[in-house]
């Protein structure tokens, strides 16, 4: 019983953290429309709270190195970006690895963690009105540095391994539906982990959305600017664990269906 902590008290802490960060990059653009650059940030953010000894959290901090190459080809209404990075963040909060506490809602601060991964990005206009988008992301997070035995070297807890998307969307130029669109697409999130010690797998799994959307301009000049939307996600109503813990799972959303109207100027 050692491990209880007293309940129906209140503990008061005050947190007053600061630092200097700053980020730099340098690239340059080829005629031929390659345009290679690096860059290197940092990263502060206060952490509000206290583990279960009641110690507060102290701010997680970061450091990133970046390099990639963006590219457009000459004629072309298409853009490719592909970069690597190396990120590693101190003082991340995750579920306490005990269950007992966890199943309360306390955390814990590991010591490091290193993400490394490339990440491919493209967009095109395949021909006029139909546009397509991907992006892959690979990650190898782990963690490099705990004082709780057995963490050194899991994965991080809630970061996939892998992460792909894809999107089509295509607007009438003519016609009677000028101005009407239709996209659709698919988003896929890889396996992952729940907790720190890699015991909490969460299966991976695909979704598809869809889209129709009208430009208002086209029915009066005086709506120009006007876009009327309608968006169906997780479209075959797919019903997926979006994270487990020690002390629950919880289910993504099932389908959604959300209007928008947007006036831009």
């Amino acid at each position: 019983m050692g491990d209880e902590r007293p309940t129906g008290t209140q503990t008061r802490t005050r947190q007053d953290d600061e630092a200097f960060t700053y980020r730099t990059g340098l690239g340059y653009v080829f005629n031929s429309g390659f345009a290679p650059y690096f860059s290197y940030s940092e990263s502060f953010e206060p952490v509000a709270g206290t583990d279960f000894s009641g110690k507060p959290f102290v701010p997680t901090t970061g450091q990133q190195y970046e390099v990639g190459i963006k590219y457009q080809p000459p004629g072309y209404k298409a853009f490719i970006t592909l970069s690597a990075f190396h990120l590693t963040q101190q003082n991340l909060v995750t579920p306490d690895p005990d269950p007992r506490r966890a199943a309360l809602g306390f955390s814990v601060q590991i010591g490091e963690a290193l993400v490394r991964g490339i990440e491919l990005e493209g967009k095109a206009s395949l021909t006029e009105g139909l546009d397509l988008t991907t992006a892959y992301a690979y990650l190898d997070a782990k963690i490099t540095q705990s004082n709780a035995p057995g963490e050194q070297g899991n994965r991080l807890a809630l970061t996939p391994e892998h992460q792909a998307s894809a999107w089509l969307d295509y607007t009438f130029q003519g016609g009677a539906l000028t101005g009407f669109g239709l996209g659709g697409g698919v988003c896929y999130v890889g396996e992952l982990f729940g907790d720190t010690t890699n015991s909490l797998e969460v299966p991976s799994y695909p979704l598809f959305d869809a889209a129709v959307h009208y430009d208002l301009g086209k029915v009066h000049q005086s709506l120009e600017g006007a876009r009327l939307a309608v968006n169906l996600s997780n479209l075959l109503d797919r019903e997926y664990l979006a994270q487990c813990d020690f002390a629950n799972c919880e289910y993504g959303d099932r389908r959604t269906i959300y209007a928008s109207l947007r006036y831009n100027w």
